[in-house]
């Protein structure tokens, strides 16, 4: 998957190249077989940028995938084989929850984990990039990056607030739709026995 990713991540930089080199080429009037070179070019790398792209998430996901069955058998598992004194410590919302959006959290994460060093690449790129083209007037750019840096962080943390919140919100729907469906059964079981 990282190789991919840094392919796909290497072809995003490579297009505008070959579209300088085509801009170049029409404004000189070279042989025609450059400007057919280049849009080939372009082609060949927007399509294989496409497919490394897809075969990329396609894995990852896989991946993520394997890992929820194997976590989510885990759970149940372990599930099944508590005693009844800690069966009273968990609830069964924390146990569901555990089972499916917890463990969907980690099938999320999984095509994002390569973003640990990609992202850096590629804004380590694109500065290189703009800076040969535009000089020190790409500080600027890059200083408003740093500066949304504790923006992004307030708001990723207003979103963990609110994501906890929800969890409890469910763990209670979960342990109270459980009473309700006890209480259900017991009335069941007292209108046979009579």
């Amino acid at each position: 998957g990282s190789v991919l990713k840094l392919g796909h991540d290497l072809l995003v930089f490579l297009s505008p190249m070959l579209l300088k080199l085509l801009i170049n080429f029409t404004q000189s009037h070279d042989q025609v077989w450059k400007g057919i070179l280049y849009s080939f070019l372009l082609l060949v790398t927007a399509t294989t940028q496409t497919i490394f792209l897809s075969v990329y998430f396609f894995d990852m996901y896989k991946i993520g995938m394997w890992i929820k069955a194997a976590l989510t058998s885990s759970i149940y598992r372990k599930a099944l084989k508590v005693s009844t004194v800690a069966k009273k410590e968990t609830t069964t919302g924390e146990v569901v929850n555990l089972m499916s959006v917890d463990v969907q959290r980690i099938v999320d994460l999984m095509p994002y984990l390569n973003m640990l060093w990609s992202a850096p690449l590629q804004i380590g790129l694109a500065l290189f990039f703009l800076w040969q083209t535009l000089g020190p007037s790409v500080m600027a750019g890059l200083l408003v990056m740093i500066l949304l840096i504790p923006v992004n962080g307030f708001i990723a943390a207003k979103a963990k607030n609110f994501q906890v919140k929800q969890m409890k919100q469910k763990d209670q729907r979960v342990k109270m739709m459980n009473e309700i469906l006890q209480g259900i059964k017991v009335r069941i079981v007292i209108r046979r026995s009579s």
